[in-house]
């Protein structure tokens, strides 16, 4: 059981929300992310801007737009998985998209991000590190990603940064229903890693987050159409 986190109003009032190439923050948005580690940014992108990034997600998802080897799969099989039949796939991945179609980079999702991420870190040089693209099938009980933190698959390094955003945009709405994104609250402020998948480890290892997390409930977030 999980609670859902009530939708935001549509869009923020101005001086704040999306013009241009930048997202401007509400100092709310900042705090919850400081907080609760994540903040809800509505109308990240409009429907007519949205249009344009879906119909070439939709490429790649199809696979109109070539994409080869492992940078397409099925994650919830595991990554790199040997899957040549897609329709036993359920959810698609498309890893590093702007690679296999480099006249993608620098989209306006990807320079509004920037302008999110430079805000959340205003003293670090923030850049795209990575992007993926991801659809999950419908009627697919298994289009699932255990629980997991993202700094477990990076790289550990006393030298290298770990300022880190994470901007995920809903190219169709989310909702209980249909997969929305869980998230612990506050579970990023003891500032420990539990490990890979650590959600579907064993009874002790769950325990030990919900304790290090205070015990709190899981929240699932709904977002419209173009929100993040």
């Amino acid at each position: 059981r999980f609670d859902l986190v009530p939708m935001a109003p549509a869009s923020p009032s101005p001086p704040f929300g999306a013009h241009g190439d930048n997202y401007t923050l509400t100092p709310e948005q900042i705090a919850s992310f400081r907080t609760l580690g994540y903040a809800v940014l509505p109308s990240l992108l409009s429907p007519a801007e949205l249009a344009d990034l879906a119909a070439t997600f939709d490429d790649f998802i199809t696979k109109k737009k070539p994409v080869p080897g492992r940078d397409f799969g099925d994650h919830s099989q595991g990554h790199g998985a040997a899957l040549d039949d897609p329709s036993t796939f359920n959810m698609i991945n498309v890893n590093v998209p702007c690679t296999h179609d480099p006249s993608w980079a620098n989209n306006l999702l990807e320079r509004r991000a920037r302008s999110v991420a430079q805000q959340l870190y205003p003293n670090s040089a923030m850049v795209k590190d990575y992007e993926q693209l991801l659809c999950k099938l419908p009627h697919r009980p298994n289009a699932v990603f255990p629980w997991h933190q993202d700094m477990a698959y990076w790289p550990k390094s006393s030298i290298l940064p770990t300022a880190t955003a994470t901007v995920s945009l809903a190219v169709t709405a989310a909702d209980a229903a249909n997969g929305a994104l869980k998230v612990l609250p506050s579970s990023h402020v003891p500032a420990t890693l539990y490990g890979d998948h650590f959600g579907s480890a064993t009874a002790a290892a769950a325990n030990a987050r919900r304790d290090a997390a205070g015990d709190v409930r899981a929240l699932g977030v709904a977002l419209r159409e173009g929100d993040e």
